[in-house]
């Protein structure tokens, strides 16, 4: 009994945790002012057939009106849900489809729109689910509760969880599943060193997460 109120209050407490940190995220993400380049091809390599603004014919050493620009950053209503196109894309580029089929997705549900917060929703939301499984494995390395808290903080709150949600690349999403691998990892080693196989859940979970 004692050991289940424990577990009841180190949940509740990363519950909270997770409520400041995605408050702070989002505070942080409101103050972002302006766009790397490469976060201008977050857009343009998920919501532009031809994925390479700089591949475009008659787009330097012209005046280019505003609104073609636009159209390469934005979903309109055909191209909604092109998944084929984001592939095409990411043919020509050099990163895995995946986080591009999120952006577009996005992009896709607000048609038309051209925003900040397009990109740095899906990353927070990466970055609340590398917090919870950055507990479980610190809590299976440490045998600790409140240190396994204490690592959860020490990153929710870092300059570093903060760049890499409000950086609008694939890192954040590369954070939780590069978190998860390392746990995924590390309960089938487990499972070996008892003389135990790994377990077939253990076996599917590192199959997807290698795969996404």
């Amino acid at each position: 009994m004692k050991i289940k109120k424990q577990i009841s209050r180190s949940v509740l407490i990363l519950a909270c945790v997770l409520c400041l940190q995605a408050i702070f995220l989002v505070y942080s993400g409101s103050r972002k002012a302006g766009f790397h380049e490469d976060e201008i091809a977050t857009y343009t390599l998920s919501n532009y057939a031809d994925g390479f603004i700089s591949r475009t014919e008659g787009l330097f050493n012209n005046w280019v009106d505003g609104d073609v620009l636009f159209d390469t950053l934005t979903v309109s209503s055909e191209e909604a849900f092109r998944y084929d196109m984001v592939y095409a894309n990411q043919e020509s580029d050099v990163h895995p489809p995946l986080y591009y089929y999120i952006v577009h997705t996005v992009s896709s549900l607000f048609q038309g729109q051209f925003s900040k917060w397009i990109g740095l929703l899906p990353n927070i939301i990466f970055c609340l689910l590398s917090s919870i499984v950055l507990f479980f494995l610190s809590r299976h390395l440490l045998k600790n509760d409140f240190l396994a808290l204490v690592a959860v903080t020490a990153w929710a709150f870092s300059i570093g969880a903060v760049d890499t949600a409000t950086f609008l690349r694939m890192y954040a999403m590369l954070t939780f599943w590069t978190v998860l691998f390392v746990l995924l990892h590390i309960k089938a080693l487990k499972s070996t060193m008892t003389g135990h196989k790994i377990p077939v859940g253990i076996a599917i979970l590192l199959f997807l997460c290698t795969f996404a």
